[in-house]
């Protein structure tokens, strides 16, 4: 996803116009994928920074509500994208075809993620409950 997203993210910057059509289409999975990374990252931070993981996710603190937000924002982002992609077939023909079903595709592997990770209780993982 980072890589896909350098190749219309460049050009969009660069120019700073809308010369990306339906830019939520691609930039929702990227946020999906960004929130995931981030609460990846939170609890090898932890382990970095922190002599006890256990106790630190074991308590309110700000790792332990930053895994948890994480988990949320990915869960939302994934849908989200799942939904601006299903709405925006009617219109797909004004964007590049292998851009769309690359974004769709993405997404339904998100959402079905999501789901997966729900189901196992990781989403919105309170330690301190």
């Amino acid at each position: 996803m980072p890589l896909f997203a350098l190749v219309w993210g460049v050009p969009w910057i660069l120019r700073r116009t809308r010369a990306v059509p339906m830019l939520h289409v691609r930039a929702l999975p990227l946020c999906a994928w960004l929130s995931f990374a981030g609460g990846t990252l939170v609890a090898p931070g932890v382990v970095f920074f922190q002599e006890n993981a256990a106790v630190t996710f074991g308590r309110m603190t700000a790792w332990s509500i930053a895994l948890a937000a994480a988990g949320w924002a990915f869960a939302a982002f994934s849908v989200a994208s799942l939904v601006a992609a299903l709405r925006a077939w009617k219109r797909r023909k004004t964007m590049n075809p292998f851009a769309y079903h690359y974004s769709l595709a993405v997404a339904v592997l998100f959402v079905v993620a999501a789901v997966y990770l729900a189901w196992g209780g990781v989403i919105g993982y309170r330690g301190w409950a």
